[in-house]
């Protein structure tokens, strides 16, 4: 039943023009961290600190504008997320923590480098990024 919505969910994200954000099939975010809400405020401050964060750890593969093509992209074997495609951008606070917390694809987990506040001061980066 599992492999059954894995095909057809990947079947969904190719047709909808998702194709190049890979969702691992052992990846699934928790329901708790969907609707966990952001604790940090978004403010000039934590904007800045995220701006920091981002382009220190996730501007390499990444890029300048979250388009997935930073100098490092094309090194890895999965194509780094495109941070401004709709389905990153309709994820919640909770799962974008939950993602950068626990990596996915080529991405690492980044909870033993990051603090709980720098991950979700990234995260109010990231939104910022998608706003532009």
């Amino acid at each position: 039943m599992k492999l059954a919505i894995i095909i057809i969910s990947t079947t969904i994200l190719f047709s909808l023009g998702y194709a190049d954000f890979q969702i691992p099939a052992n990846k699934v975010i928790p329901v708790q961290f969907n609707n966990l809400k952001n604790p940090v405020e978004s403010n000039p401050k934590n904007i800045a600190s995220g701006a920091k964060i981002y382009k220190k750890l996730c501007w390499t593969c990444h890029g300048d504008n979250g388009n997935g093509k930073g100098p490092g992209a094309a090194e890895l074997s999965n194509k780094p997320a495109d941070l401004n495609q709709k389905i990153i951008k309709e994820r919640t606070d909770g799962a974008l923590f939950w993602w950068i917390n626990e990596g996915g694809n080529d991405m690492q987990p980044f909870k033993d480098v990051l603090s709980k506040q720098e991950i979700w001061q990234s995260v109010i980066y990231i939104r910022k990024i998608q706003s532009n």
